[in-house]
Protein backbone atom coordinates (compact mmCIF):
# COMPACT_ATOMS: atom_id res chain seq x y z
CA UNK A 1 0.00 0.00 0.00
CA UNK A 2 1.59 3.72 -0.87
CA UNK A 3 2.18 5.84 1.82
CA UNK A 4 0.66 9.61 1.24
CA UNK A 5 3.30 11.00 -0.59
CA UNK A 6 3.58 7.94 -2.84
CA UNK A 7 -0.07 7.85 -3.64
CA UNK A 8 0.33 11.99 -3.86
CA UNK A 9 3.08 11.44 -6.59
CA UNK A 10 1.06 9.25 -8.18
CA UNK A 11 -2.13 11.61 -9.13
CA UNK A 12 -3.44 10.72 -12.51
CA UNK A 13 -1.90 12.96 -15.28
CA UNK A 14 -3.21 16.06 -16.12
CA UNK A 15 -4.55 16.81 -12.18
CA UNK A 16 -2.80 18.93 -9.67
CA UNK A 17 -1.92 17.54 -6.58
CA UNK A 18 -2.92 18.93 -3.70
CA UNK A 19 0.25 19.66 -1.46
CA UNK A 20 3.92 18.97 -2.24
CA UNK A 21 7.53 19.71 -0.40
CA UNK A 22 9.54 21.75 -2.45
CA UNK A 23 13.18 21.39 -0.70
CA UNK A 24 15.76 23.86 -1.01
CA UNK A 25 19.53 23.56 -0.76
CA UNK A 26 22.65 25.39 -1.07
CA UNK A 27 25.12 23.15 -3.07
CA UNK A 28 28.51 23.73 -2.69
CA UNK A 29 30.18 22.91 -5.74
CA UNK A 30 34.28 22.45 -5.42
CA UNK A 31 36.20 24.35 -8.56
CA UNK A 32 40.31 23.73 -9.73
CA UNK A 33 41.23 26.92 -11.23
CA UNK A 34 40.08 30.58 -11.15
CA UNK A 35 36.28 29.89 -13.28
CA UNK A 36 34.32 33.64 -13.63
CA UNK A 37 32.25 33.61 -10.29
CA UNK A 38 34.08 30.67 -8.46
CA UNK A 39 35.62 32.13 -5.15
CA UNK A 40 36.97 30.73 -1.96
CA UNK A 41 34.29 30.68 0.75
CA UNK A 42 35.78 30.40 4.11
CA UNK A 43 32.96 28.21 5.70
CA UNK A 44 33.59 25.38 3.47
CA UNK A 45 37.25 25.68 3.22
CA UNK A 46 37.65 25.89 -1.08
CA UNK A 47 37.06 27.58 -3.82
CA UNK A 48 33.49 26.93 -5.46
CA UNK A 49 30.31 28.34 -6.61
CA UNK A 50 27.58 27.94 -4.28
CA UNK A 51 23.95 27.03 -6.65
CA UNK A 52 20.76 27.20 -4.49
CA UNK A 53 18.97 24.32 -5.22
CA UNK A 54 15.20 23.38 -5.10
CA UNK A 55 13.89 19.62 -5.51
CA UNK A 56 10.34 17.82 -5.72
CA UNK A 57 10.72 16.22 -2.12
CA UNK A 58 8.25 13.17 -2.50
CA UNK A 59 9.98 12.27 -5.98
CA UNK A 60 13.48 13.93 -5.49
CA UNK A 61 12.70 15.96 -8.85
CA UNK A 62 14.71 18.66 -9.93
CA UNK A 63 12.59 22.19 -9.94
CA UNK A 64 15.29 24.76 -10.49
CA UNK A 65 18.66 25.76 -10.28
CA UNK A 66 20.31 29.05 -10.10
CA UNK A 67 23.93 29.20 -10.06
CA UNK A 68 25.29 31.58 -7.28
CA UNK A 69 29.12 33.20 -6.78
CA UNK A 70 31.05 30.90 -3.96
CA UNK A 71 31.18 33.27 -1.42
CA UNK A 72 28.15 34.16 -1.01
CA UNK A 73 25.65 33.29 2.14
CA UNK A 74 23.37 30.20 1.89
CA UNK A 75 20.15 32.50 2.00
CA UNK A 76 21.66 35.04 -0.77
CA UNK A 77 18.92 35.15 -3.33
CA UNK A 78 16.75 32.76 -1.38
CA UNK A 79 13.73 35.07 -1.20
CA UNK A 80 13.09 35.81 -4.65
CA UNK A 81 14.14 32.01 -5.61
CA UNK A 82 11.62 30.72 -3.72
CA UNK A 83 9.05 33.20 -4.24
CA UNK A 84 9.16 33.11 -7.93
CA UNK A 85 9.68 28.99 -8.09
CA UNK A 86 6.18 28.28 -5.62
CA UNK A 87 4.25 30.76 -8.12
CA UNK A 88 5.25 28.24 -10.43
CA UNK A 89 4.92 25.35 -8.38
CA UNK A 90 1.40 26.10 -7.72
CA UNK A 91 0.40 27.56 -11.02
CA UNK A 92 1.36 23.92 -12.77
CA UNK A 93 1.95 21.23 -9.78
CA UNK A 94 -0.24 21.37 -6.81
CA UNK A 95 -2.76 23.76 -5.04
CA UNK A 96 -0.45 24.60 -2.02
CA UNK A 97 3.71 24.29 -1.89
CA UNK A 98 5.18 23.88 1.24
CA UNK A 99 8.92 24.65 1.75
CA UNK A 100 11.59 22.70 3.83
CA UNK A 101 15.08 24.09 3.89
CA UNK A 102 18.54 24.45 6.37
CA UNK A 103 19.45 26.22 8.99
CA UNK A 104 21.32 29.10 6.65
CA UNK A 105 18.07 30.14 4.73
CA UNK A 106 15.83 31.34 7.41
CA UNK A 107 15.68 35.15 7.76
CA UNK A 108 13.23 37.32 8.55
CA UNK A 109 12.00 38.65 4.86
CA UNK A 110 11.96 35.28 3.40
CA UNK A 111 9.64 34.01 6.23
CA UNK A 112 7.63 37.22 6.26
CA UNK A 113 7.03 36.49 2.56
CA UNK A 114 6.29 32.72 2.77
CA UNK A 115 3.61 33.94 6.03
CA UNK A 116 2.45 36.75 3.85
CA UNK A 117 1.80 34.15 1.16
CA UNK A 118 0.63 31.17 3.32
CA UNK A 119 2.85 29.14 2.54
CA UNK A 120 3.46 26.20 5.21
CA UNK A 121 7.35 25.51 6.05
CA UNK A 122 9.57 24.01 7.91
CA UNK A 123 13.42 25.09 9.19
CA UNK A 124 15.79 23.75 10.88
CA UNK A 125 17.68 25.75 13.15
CA UNK A 126 20.65 26.48 14.61
CA UNK A 127 21.19 24.76 18.32
CA UNK A 128 21.95 28.35 20.53
CA UNK A 129 21.45 28.86 23.81
CA UNK A 130 18.71 30.84 23.80
CA UNK A 131 16.98 26.91 22.36
CA UNK A 132 18.67 25.82 25.15
CA UNK A 133 17.67 27.75 27.95
CA UNK A 134 13.62 27.44 26.46
CA UNK A 135 14.10 23.91 25.84
CA UNK A 136 14.87 22.87 29.88
CA UNK A 137 11.90 25.12 31.30
CA UNK A 138 8.87 22.66 32.64
CA UNK A 139 6.43 23.63 29.67
CA UNK A 140 8.74 21.69 27.41
CA UNK A 141 9.15 18.59 29.15
CA UNK A 142 8.67 15.27 27.81
CA UNK A 143 5.42 14.32 29.47
CA UNK A 144 3.96 10.81 29.14
CA UNK A 145 7.01 8.91 27.50
CA UNK A 146 7.94 6.31 28.84
CA UNK A 147 11.33 6.26 30.85
CA UNK A 148 14.17 5.37 28.81
CA UNK A 149 12.54 6.78 25.69
CA UNK A 150 13.22 10.10 23.93
CA UNK A 151 9.87 11.52 22.31
CA UNK A 152 10.20 14.98 20.35
CA UNK A 153 9.22 17.94 22.12
CA UNK A 154 7.32 20.21 19.62
CA UNK A 155 5.74 23.56 20.37
CA UNK A 156 4.63 26.34 18.63
CA UNK A 157 7.20 29.39 20.03
CA UNK A 158 9.31 32.79 19.20
CA UNK A 159 12.33 33.91 19.79
CA UNK A 160 14.21 37.62 19.03
CA UNK A 161 17.17 37.50 17.09
CA UNK A 162 19.09 41.09 15.67
CA UNK A 163 16.67 41.43 12.44
CA UNK A 164 13.27 40.22 14.20
CA UNK A 165 10.89 37.56 15.48
CA UNK A 166 11.58 34.26 14.17
CA UNK A 167 8.09 31.77 14.46
CA UNK A 168 7.55 28.64 13.64
CA UNK A 169 7.37 25.49 16.02
CA UNK A 170 10.44 23.53 17.57
CA UNK A 171 11.20 20.29 17.83
CA UNK A 172 14.06 18.70 19.52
Amino acid sequence: MADGAEAEAQQPKGQKLKQVTVDVDGLPVEVHGHQEGSAYNGHYGVRMYHPIVASLAETGDLLDVRLREGNVHSANGALEFIDELLGRVEKEVCEVAAVRFDAGFPEEKLLAKLEERGTPYVARVRNTSVLQREAALPRFMNSGVPQGSRAPTCTNGSTRRRAGAVRGAWCW
